[in-house]
């Protein structure tokens, strides 16, 4: 399973991804928080899945889309860092990547590059747990 942004066409996309282990208050705030993004409807697995790279060790896959992974609470490389190293920037420490859509549309894989000012590594994260896309588009696009 691939993650990728969606389109808000209905509802029930609106809470499909959701920030996990966020302090309470996180909405607005600017100073960095750190938390798995795992989806919220825990499907088959009782443990969840979060965004995960492909790979481990010597079999990692960097520069492939991320994948859907069981959540592993404590397992550097699916911790992201909100609000870093700039505000609405999602950065994973274990690889010093930040998290960037291939492009503004829904269905567009995520990947984990060098962090830069693209507004492709812009997200929001809602009162609700979603995270959005926040690239100045009128297009709702979330996790």
């Amino acid at each position: 399973m691939a993650f990728m942004l969606f389109r808000i066409t209905a509802f029930f996309y609106t809470t499909v991804f959701m920030f996990s282990a966020v302090p309470e208050g996180i909405q607005g705030q600017t100073s960095p928080a750190q938390g798995l993004i795992q989806l919220k409807d825990p499907l088959d697995e009782p443990e969840h899945y979060c965004i995960d790279v492909r790979g481990v060790g010597p079999s990692l896959q960097i520069d492939t889309p991320l994948t859907a992974h069981t959540c592993k609470p404590g397992a550097e490389d699916e911790v992201f860092t909100l609000n870093h190293p700039s505000s609405e920037q999602l950065y994973v420490e274990a690889y010093d990547r930040c998290l960037q859509a291939s492009r503004a549309e829904g269905g567009s894989p995520l990947l984990l590059v060098s962090c830069s000012d693209s507004a492709l590594q812009i997200f929001r994260y809602l009162p609700d747990g979603t995270v959005r896309l926040s690239n100045g588009s009128s297009a709702e696009l979330c996790i």
